[in-house]
């Protein structure tokens, strides 16, 4: 005859508990951070995009094209000159981005100047048909430990990004 299988003490179920909350927790903090970077990457590159449409819009209209930052709202709005006025663009891509997933803080510097605006008002950037654009400079976007920034130069070279730390 067999003796009865031998069961797990109360102090072995305890411990296993533990291990496995402590371990769970690790994981959670690890996914949340890759969460708030991968969210500031994504903001960075759709702002990166309307960059890149607000110079090809001017290069391909031969007319100016504004990229219009709204930093309370956290979008950013491409619009193209129609006469005297600006005006949303008639292609069927949508006209702005919403920064707000992955924006916390953000800090615009423009090439030349120490002018930085922090978190408030309106920034308009131009985009003409040689494809520069004024006033040139760079944005950085922030959530959490992760930042970003897209640098636009006044030249017709695209607007980069550099990755979420």
């Amino acid at each position: 005859m067999r003796p009865p299988p031998r069961a797990f003490s109360l102090l072995e179920l305890i411990l296993v508990l533990v291990v496995l909350g402590i371990t769970s927790s690790v994981v959670a903090v690890r996914l949340s951070s890759l969460h708030t970077s991968q969210s500031v990457s994504q903001a960075a590159r759709a702002l990166e995009d309307q960059f890149g449409r607000c110079r090809h819009l001017a290069v391909t209209r031969g007319d100016l094209a504004r990229l219009r930052l709204d930093l309370d709202a956290q979008t950013a709005t491409v619009q193209v000159r129609s006469g005297a006025v600006f005006v949303d663009p008639s292609d069927a891509e949508r006209a702005g981005s919403d920064l707000r997933s992955g924006v916390e803080t953000q800090t615009l510097t423009f090439t030349g100047s120490d002018a930085q605006v922090k978190q408030t008002g309106l920034v308009d950037i131009l985009f003409y048909p040689d494809a520069r654009c004024s006033p040139s400079g760079s944005m950085t976007i922030a959530k959490g430990a992760s930042a970003s920034t897209v640098t636009w130069p006044a030249s017709g070279r695209p607007a980069h990004a550099e990755g979420a730390r």
